[in-house]
């Protein structure tokens, strides 16, 4: 059985970070996360902590068994006091297709009911990208609008983007089992700060991930 969990990023966890994306397939991702520069990783991840500390976002690593294998977050959309926040995920190519970030897609849901006074969550997935669509159809999303041409990948290449929305309501999750303080991590995630996430490189780690 996969064992998924999630874990606070810091600025320690640069390098980590940079390994993490240099196994990524951007074809559906913005390519303005892609990080290759120590300093521009430290810069992303401080940036993280800022929108954990004073927007209520969430940032996670993504770890199967112990292995680090992607990155999930929930960014609260203008301001502080916006009810919608929104979902995105991506994970190293030797990781998809196993139910992985369906896994930590769904415990960020959680995570975010539980923590924040969200009334909905948005995931914005482009059309062709199937593998991700019925991801967040599994956790409970579902699709509300086709945003047509909206994403341009260069080359004259557009795609459509599929908006999908999961209310509170449809997770039986009420307001009021939330919300811890805002500027506060769990006694868990605290704990999992230190020490660095990961500190082998990626040559070193055994991508056999199918064996599971």
């Amino acid at each position: 059985m996969m064992n998924i969990t999630l874990k606070p990023w810091t600025t320690k966890d640069a390098n980590s970070y940079i390994e993490m994306m240099e196994h990524v397939d951007f074809t559906y991702e913005d390519e303005e996360l892609r990080c290759t520069d120590i300093s521009e990783a430290q810069r992303q991840l401080k940036r993280m902590q800022v929108g954990e500390d004073y927007n209520g976002d969430f940032y996670r690593a993504v770890f199967l068994d112990g292995r680090l294998v992607g990155h999930v977050q929930v960014v609260r959309q203008d301001g502080v006091r916006s009810g919608d926040g929104h979902v995105g995920c991506m994970l190293v190519s030797e990781a998809c297709h196993m139910g992985v970030g369906t896994e930590a897609v769904r415990q960020m849901v959680e995570t975010a009911f539980r923590r924040r006074s969200f009334d909905r969550l948005t995931a914005i997935v482009y059309h062709p990208n199937r593998a991700s669509a019925r991801m967040v159809e599994k956790v409970g999303f579902v699709l509300e609008a086709t945003l047509r041409r909206t994403v341009s990948k260069g080359d004259g290449v557009y795609y459509d983007a599929l908006v999908y929305g999961l209310l509170r309501e449809d997770t039986g999750i009420g307001t009021s089992e939330c919300c811890e303080p805002e500027d506060e991590l769990a006694p868990e995630e605290q704990a999992a700060i230190e020490p660095t996430l990961v500190t082998h490189r990626p040559d070193e780690w055994d991508w056999n991930l199918n064996q599971n």
